[in-house]
């Protein structure tokens, strides 16, 4: 919710990373997928199509009395909420934002990365605080067990 426009950079004019501080203002930059890109580079035309670019927070009220203020922590999680419950999710009650985290996790591994590769993205210090927020699917699994060869022919 803090991130400002000067925490995004830009390649070929679309959004390609933000400036994120995590914990203990440690700084790190997060490459964006490219669902991630197009969805900020729509939220940013949004933004300034609303006659609001004036505000340093990419993440504000674009009318209202509120007006160029950043979305609270609450008022993200009850638009995620809504969000969720509209695109049909069963648990849409149990999300979080900080659940995605956990899917976003889950969601590299499944796609092939390596869990440095997913420590790195999350700034995690250690792989051991990584392996809380990563699931790995039944499928992965079998994978993973089907790929040792058949010693006994």
């Amino acid at each position: 919710m803090s991130l400002t426009y000067k925490d995004v950079t830009y390649q070929d004019g679309i959004p390609h990373a933000v400036r994120v501080l995590g914990k203990g203002n440690k700084e790190r930059v997060v490459v964006l997928s490219p669902t991630a890109q197009r969805a900020l580079f729509q939220w940013l035309k949004h933004r300034n199509l609303e006659g609001h670019p004036t505000s340093p927070h990419l993440w504000s009220y674009t009318s209202g009395a509120r007006k160029g203020q950043p979305f609270p922590a609450r008022t993200v999680q009850a638009m995620l909420k809504r969000v969720a419950k509209k695109a049909g999710l069963k648990e849409w009650a149990k999300l979080t934002p900080h659940k995605l985290r956990h899917s976003y996790a889950s969601a590299l591994m499944e796609a092939g990365r390596g869990i440095d590769e997913v420590k790195e993205l999350l700034g995690h210090a250690s792989i051991a605080t990584t392996q809380i927020y990563v699931h790995v699917s039944r499928k992965r699994l079998e994978e993973a067990a089907r790929a040792l060869p058949d010693v006994l022919g």
